[in-house]
Parts: structure tokens; sequence; C-alpha cells
């Protein structure tokens, strides 16, 4: 027997109509919540480049990196970052300069071992973020603001989830008291600060 053609469609459709009301609405997408994350240093950096007799770049780091940052994927003007690094831990790859660095003629880390980072505005900058905040050098504070990028988020095999950003910030030595040899070693330093975070 034939059944007439209106009639397979019509119960083709209520058939699928039944099937999706079991089945439901599909559920929306959880939103990223907001996260108190801590800075793994061992899977983060703290670069610096500036100029050598103004005819080349001289690189160099700091290996020791600690530090909190408050999260808010959803509303990143809500998040928070604190940051501090030993400047006696610079390296440029030359224990004689590094030495150098370390003393009254640049920083001067036994005064001033550590510069810190304090967030106080944080805005959107198109797909990135522009990061504001009180930065303290040799003793001096100055308001700055860093490009951050957020990198992303993973789950990590050692468990758990983690987050990178990637903030460059452009300053002038000399506006922290650090005016040695400007005739030799440049005055604008350029940092890049790359940190991976792990919830707290």
């Amino acid at each position: 027997m034939h059944l007439p053609r209106h009639f397979l469609v019509t119960g083709l459709v209520a058939s699928l109509g039944v099937a999706l009301a079991f089945v439901g609405p599909s559920p929306a997408p959880e939103q990223a919540k907001a996260a108190d994350l801590v800075v793994d240093a061992v899977h983060s950096h703290v670069g610096f480049r500036i100029k050598h007799l103004n005819a080349s770049w001289a690189h160099g780091r700091f290996d020791a990196l600690a530090g909190t940052i408050h999260w808010d994927p959803a509303a990143p003007e809500k998040s928070t970052v604190e940051l501090t690094f030993d400047v006696g831990s610079v390296d440029t790859n030359s224990p004689d300069r590094d030495k150098h660095l370390r003393g009254s003629d640049f920083f001067d880390a036994e005064q001033f071992p550590k510069a810190t980072f304090k967030s106080t505005k944080i805005a959107k900058k198109g797909t990135a973020l522009a990061v504001t905040g009180d930065f303290t050098l040799h003793g001096v504070t100055k308001s700055v603001t860093a490009d951050v990028e957020h990198v992303g988020t993973a789950d990590s095999p050692m468990g758990g989830e983690v987050t990178g950003f990637s903030a460059h910030l452009a300053l002038k030595r000399s506006d922290f008291g650090m005016k040695s040899v400007l005739d030799l070693i440049g005055d604008e330093v350029t940092l890049v600060v790359d940190v991976e975070c792990g919830k707290k």
C-alpha cells in the first residue's frame, strides 16, 4: 500500500518534533568565571632590551619573578595585577656586566632590591588590554601603561588550568633616577613580561 506523499511528510515532521522535545534545547555555553591566579615563575619570563652604543640592541632578563592576578575574562576591566621581580637577579650573559648593573650606577640592588607593579586601571584596547599601574624601580614610582595580550587558557597535564599573558612596556630609565652613561647606553628600555598562571 502506498501512502500519499503529504501524509509521509507530515508524519516525518511530527516524529522529528517529538524527538526534539525529548532532547530539549542545547545548553548555553558555560561562561568563564573570574579566578585568582598565581604566577608560575618556572614558566614565566621578564626580559628587556636597550640600545648599546646606539648601534645595536643589548638583551637581558630577570630570573626571579612572583605575582598574583585576579582575572575576569567576562569583564577584563575588573581584573587586577600585582608583580614583583628581584633586580639582583639580572642576567645579561656576562657576570662582570651583571655585577655592574647591580651596583650603584644602575639598579643599586642592595638598596632597592625589588621592582614592583600594581595595576590601577585596565581597559580594552582592540583585542588586547591597556593595563595602567604604579611601577616602582630604583626607589621611584611612576604610572605606566603596558599593552597586554591574553595568550590563552588550557588544561595542564600536571592538573588544573593555566592561563597566559604577554605584556610589552616602554619606559625611560632616567625617569627612575638611572642616568649613568646615557651617552653609551640607551635611555629607553623595552620590557617584555610573559607569565603563565595557575589558580591559587
